[in-house]
């Protein structure tokens, strides 16, 4: 079951211009949905290091047919298993104050979609008992990402749109309309041009407070943030 989480912070500016008597509020509101991940992904090292570099290399490649059965066993499909890096290089190890040949260290890593969370135990099991796989970076996704980005989006607006009407309540002003929108950081309107309206959106912000996801016991959080200008009258 989806829970829908509301954070809302805000921030607000007036101004009010003797030329055209424009009054304007800017809100900052966030908007986030809790939802159970329904994937993970995680990248598997391989390595082989021998004196011989045909020894590294055919324990490397039976070690990568070793992991691609054993994933496949476990039911994840072959678009879901990608090589991403195959390397062959020399080691060295410190030793009486100086660098001595160690062998060629064969080495492949892995990224790996598992799209049934249910075999998380039994994947972690499974890898672990093989003294030359690595498993790190495991991380926990939502297959309905942007659904639910979106989602978090028009929570915000929600938001935005219920804090401007509380405040309203406080103030002389009984009306309200929306001049701007966006999510980054925007600046009250000015001059005399009341019927101008944009809708703004950056597709990365390197701002981590505005978009993101958290992992946590099994729950990850979708939260955005919107900035919206209102002409109040």
């Amino acid at each position: 079951m989806r829970i829908i989480l509301l954070a809302i912070s805000m921030i607000v500016l007036s101004g009010c211009y003797q030329d055209t008597n424009l009054k304007t509020i800017v809100l900052k509101a966030n908007g986030s949905v809790q939802v159970k991940p329904d994937e993970a992904s995680a990248s598997i090292s391989i390595k082989c290091i021998n004196k011989n570099i045909d020894i590294a290399n055919d324990c490397l490649a039976k070690e990568s047919a070793s992991l691609k059965s054993i994933l496949v066993g476990l039911g994840i499909e072959g678009k879901d298993i990608l090589t991403t890096q195959v390397n062959l290089n020399k080691t060295f190890v410190w030793r009486n104050n100086s660098n001595v040949f160690d062998g060629y260290n064969a080495s492949t890593a892995v990224n790996v979609t598992v799209r049934d969370l249910g075999i998380i135990s039994k994947f972690y099991t499974e890898l672990l008992t093989h003294e030359k796989f690595t498993i790190s970076s495991l991380n926990y996704h939502h297959s309905d990402y942007e659904s639910l980005k979106k989602q978090a989006y028009l929570k915000a607006l929600d938001n935005s749109n219920d804090l401007a009407t509380d405040i309203l309540a406080k103030l002389p002003e009984t009306s309200k309309e929306v001049m701007q929108i966006s999510n980054v950081e925007i600046k009250a309107s000015s001059g005399p041009s009341f019927e101008r309206k944009s809708l703004q959106f950056s597709e990365i912000s390197s701002d981590s407070s505005n978009t993101g996801i958290s992992v946590t016991v099994g729950n990850m959080i979708i939260e955005q943030t919107l900035f919206v200008e209102y002409r109040i009258f």
